[in-house]
């Protein structure tokens, strides 16, 4: 039996996230060529789990996304021999509640080693321990999975799920809906796709997305899990790449007339928001959004905080403003018209909707 010594466990990709957005794609393709693929390479890598969602849409595909998915991202593993589980997630589903259509099924087709996991399966590490894969839980599969578990005698288990209790981003609130924990205590550790942000609750932990998907992760390390198929020990590879960065304009605090705005350089090919506070210096003001400018970054909102706040004016919206975001924002502008309304409600509820509006149209 061969020995599988080191696994790379990878989350979410979603590729064609944001409807298609080309910054998006880039920053994916930036990673993997420039930072995950040479890893993998240098390390000796040769067994890499994808933890589902490889596929931002459920229902339709982009042709240029398509393209580079497979191009970029499958013909890697093809070329170099390097075995890639991918398991389906909520997203890669047609169907909300069957796995009959998944779109790893047609997009893996044709690959050696590019292998779809649709039902649940179960791999040997060759160290005398085994893995439990469960794809995407839904009503169709929820019996077959039960009792797939329950006659396991696995020591780990790998899948996407969606366990109450958990953040699906770093400062989004705590789901409450969701599964519970109780089949999987069995299991000396479970590792999960779905949510985007890296936690870790007893034996179950969240992996997180490889790399910034929306303004929900901003200032949330991404990147890559390293198990030990010997030990079972994990190591975290973080991403290098940020891809959404906030500014804050103060004129009341800082004399902009004598910034440095060297620094400016990091927001090349950056999605940049610029908070203004205050703005009582015009000119000021102006040379500092043409330094901002001047770096080239990839995308620039303003969220102008020196006026009162309405529902209608508070909310930006552009071609790279994502769902998630307009919904938090949304939060942040009803709140402040009313200081009765409590703004952790309103989020969980906003929160709530967001999570099932992902289960019925991969959003």
């Amino acid at each position: 039996m061969e020995q599988i010594n080191e696994f790379l466990f990878l989350g979410d990709t979603h590729w064609g996230a944001r409807g298609d957005n080309c910054i998006i794609m880039a920053n994916q393709v930036r990673y993997y060529t420039e930072y995950l693929f040479p890893y993998i390479l240098k390390n000796g890598i040769k067994t890499v789990i994808q933890f589902g969602d490889l596929m931002d849409k459920r229902k339709s595909t982009n042709h240029e996304t398509l393209y580079t998915m497979r191009t970029v991202f499958l013909d890697f593993f093809e070329k170099n021999q390097i075995t890639l589980i991918v398991l389906a997630g909520n997203h890669d589903q047609f169907y909300r509640e069957s796995g009959q259509i998944t779109t790893i099924e047609e997009f893996l087709r044709g690959y050696k080693y590019c292998i779809p996991v649709i039902k649940p399966a179960r791999i040997n590490t060759g160290h005398g321990s085994k893995i439990d894969i469960i794809p995407w839980i839904n009503d169709e599969n929820k019996l077959e999975t039960a009792n797939f578990i329950q006659n396991s005698t696995s020591d780990y288990c790998i899948g996407h799920f969606e366990f109450s209790g958990f953040k699906f981003a770093k400062n989004g609130q705590v789901a409450e809906k969701g599964m519970g924990t109780a089949l999987f205590k069995k299991y000396k550790h479970v590792y999960s796709g779905h949510f985007h942000t890296r936690s870790t609750q007893g034996n179950i932990t969240y992996i997180g997305t490889p790399y910034e998907l929306t303004w929900s992760d901003y200032d949330d390390p991404k990147g890559v899990t390293i198990f030990n198929g010997k030990d079972g020990s994990t190591k975290f590879i973080e991403n290098p790449l940020t891809l959404h960065n906030r500014i804050v304009y103060n004129d009341s605090v800082n004399d902009y007339s004598k910034h440095d705005f060297s620094d400016f350089a990091k927001f090349q090919g950056m999605l940049v928001e610029v908070h203004v506070n205050t703005r009582t210096k015009k000119k000021q003001f102006a040379t500092f959004m043409k330094e901002v400018y001047n770096s080239n970054p990839a995308n620039v909102e303003v969220v102008d905080n020196t006026n009162k706040v309405t529902y209608e004016s508070d909310i930006t919206v552009n071609a790279t403003t994502d769902t998630k975001t307009l919904l938090d924002n949304g939060v942040d502008s009803v709140q402040k018209q009313s200081t009765e309304l409590s703004k952790e409600k309103l989020q969980k509820i906003a929160d709530e909707i967001y999570s099932e509006a992902q289960n019925q149209t991969g959003i």
